[in-house]
């Protein structure tokens, strides 16, 4: 497949974080591995399904063209202009089952649907019987999220949290309550240290929640978060999403993947992605009894981590991600 071309969209933003770079970033090494050449669709023609269709038929040896997350807006207009494309289109949602009813305009118009949860397939089947559709979890690069290989003990961070607080959502309030409040709690009765690192500033920060002893940061980009995770001895994790089989939160394989010990409120998906290596709160005195036991001995927990770690670097990388896009493209 040495002059197989797959063309990416891929320009939304989400706060500080462009996650079109973030993805292209991502798949591009994985690409060139496999002998793909990763074409990025032009920022200035983006949302004009005609001048996209016109770029993608001008490209010679294109094998599909793939849209990414959040571009699913729920619109319609100028959609069906894909259906020129002549070669598959590709939608990859890693929202699902959070905004399903969100992403099925978008969704209409791709021959190959990948849904970030296992249980969105059938879904997707019922409404769209002749379309191709598969489970396409989270990912990683393994060489950006790259595991620490100094002495466990002496890492600066004893406790991170990395991401944003939705006050509005009932299960982020849930894990909230039980994972990152109590946290804060017995980090400052057991002399550690917790930082939190939001990806934006304003209507998602911590810093309204005013935890005492909490260092807070902001504006946290994928960079800093690699190396955030590499220099911490506890990763904390709270999920938008408890009972779905595979979407987990993205920070799971990330954390993972750095080798890092991941404690995370309860979900499916993270029990699963991390081959039942997480260490899993339901409540704040477990949350406690948790932390208590992992900073007894630390490197039996830290052991548990590098079997995460050895299970994502054997299924969740974009490498294994694109492997099977382009299988699933030529059964089409």
């Amino acid at each position: 497949m040495v002059n197989d071309r797959l063309i990416v969209k891929c320009a939304n933003r989400t706060g500080n974080e462009n996650i079109g770079d973030y993805l292209y970033e991502s798949l591009y090494p994985a690409a060139v591995e496999l002998g793909i050449e990763l074409v990025r669709l032009p920022d200035g023609i983006h949302n004009r399904p005609d001048l996209e269709v016109e770029f993608v038929n001008g490209q010679a040896g294109v094998i599909g063209f793939l849209f990414y997350s959040h571009w699913g807006t729920g619109r319609k207009v100028g959609l069906d202009t894909y259906r020129a494309v002549r070669c598959p289109v590709i939608f990859w949602t890693r929202e699902d089952p959070n905004h399903f009813d969100h992403f099925l305009p978008d969704a209409a118009v791709a021959d190959l649907i990948c849904t970030s949860a296992l249980e969105c397939v059938p879904k997707y089947h019922k409404r769209f019987p002749d379309r191709q559709v598969i489970c396409l979890p989270m990912a990683i690069d393994p060489g950006l999220f790259a595991p620490n290989t100094g002495a466990y003990s002496d890492r600066e961070y004893d406790l991170v949290f990395v991401g944003n607080r939705y006050p509005k959502r009932d299960i982020r309030l849930d894990g909230e309550n039980a994972l990152i409040v109590p946290a804060a709690q017995w980090a400052i009765e057991n002399g550690k240290s917790f930082d939190i690192f939001g990806l934006q500033s304003g209507t998602f920060s911590w810093e309204d929640l005013q935890l005492p002893g909490v260092t807070y940061h902001d504006r946290t980009d994928r960079l800093k978060a690699a190396l955030v995770y590499r220099n911490a001895k506890v990763a904390l994790s709270v999920a938008s999403n408890t009972d779905s089989l595979t979407m987990a939160p993205n920070r799971v394989v990330q954390i993972a993947a750095t080798g890092t010990v991941l404690a995370s409120y309860t979900s499916k998906a993270t029990e699963w992605t991390t081959g039942g290596n997480a260490n899993i709160s339901r409540s704040a005195p477990e949350t406690g009894a948790m932390l208590t036991d992992i900073f007894n001995d630390l490197d039996k927990y830290a052991a548990v981590a590098n079997q995460a770690r050895e299970h994502v670097l054997k299924y969740h990388t974009f490498k294994h991600r694109i492997e099977r896009i382009t299988g699933a493209i030529n059964g089409l």
